[in-house]
């Protein structure tokens, strides 16, 4: 597979190669960028009626044992990225699901059909419409494979919940954190403004000083995409 190298930081997109490019429909490819020791961010895209718009995800890329936080936000996409981890030594053997939303879990069927063990809350099946799909049970706040799952309550989702990756102090924050560039909470299908605030102060609380905060749309920050989100989301 062809990898074009797109800086010194040795981030790469991965073309699709299965389509002649249209210029008018066609969207960016799948990027995998570096971000803190073996944690990769993973940048898909999806074309909405405004346009393009990304998605993000984690590839811990451990020896022989790869964790994927949320799939790419197409089968496509997911497919490719699977093959990069696989190319990079870190095949993916689990998979987190943050919540039901297709930009969370577009690609599962490819985890399911690999063997690898996904985890989700037990409401996420049934959210996404997903009754056969028999996820291992995320807790509320504890360990699953090597790092730290916190769900805070009913934010951007009912079952949305934070992952950080200890070691790097990463902390991937799914849609219920907001890129700095935001001026609204985004997509309130299935949001809750009630508990949201409450929600982002648990989710400051619990994680206080991580290094790199990915949201699940736009550009990583700091600690200051968990305050700036509060503040979009609290009442004015």
């Amino acid at each position: 597979m062809l990898l074009v190298s797109l800086s010194c930081a040795h981030a790469w997109v991965v073309p699709r190669i299965d389509t002649a490019p249209d210029p008018i429909t066609a969207v960016p490819a799948l990027a995998i960028e570096p971000l803190a020791g073996d944690v990769w961010l993973h940048r898909s895209w999806f074309r909405l009626p405004s346009g393009p718009f990304p998605s993000n995800g984690l590839l811990v890329c451990r020896p022989g044992a790869g964790l994927l936080v949320d799939t790419a936000w197409t089968l496509a996409d997911t497919r490719l990225l699977l093959a990069e981890a696989a190319r990079k030594g870190c095949p993916v053997t689990a998979l987190i699901v943050t919540h039901f939303h297709d930009d969370r879990l577009a690609g599962l069927s490819l985890l399911l059909e690999s063997g690898a063990r996904t985890w989700a809350r037990a409401d996420t099946p049934g959210l996404a419409k997903l009754p056969d799909w028999k996820p291992q049970r995320l807790p509320d706040d504890g360990v699953v494979e090597g790092v730290e799952v916190f769900f805070p309550g009913h934010a951007h989702a009912p079952d949305n919940v934070a992952v950080l990756v200890p070691e790097a102090s990463v902390l991937f924050g799914s849609c219920m954190v907001r890129d700095a560039g935001d001026r609204t909470p985004g997509n309130l299908s299935d949001a809750n403004l009630t508990t949201w605030p409450e929600s982002a102060r648990r989710l400051v609380a619990r994680f206080s000083a991580p290094r790199i905060v990915v949201p699940g749309h736009g550009d990583p920050g700091g600690k200051e995409l968990l305050t700036h989100t509060l503040e979009l989301v609290s009442p004015k």
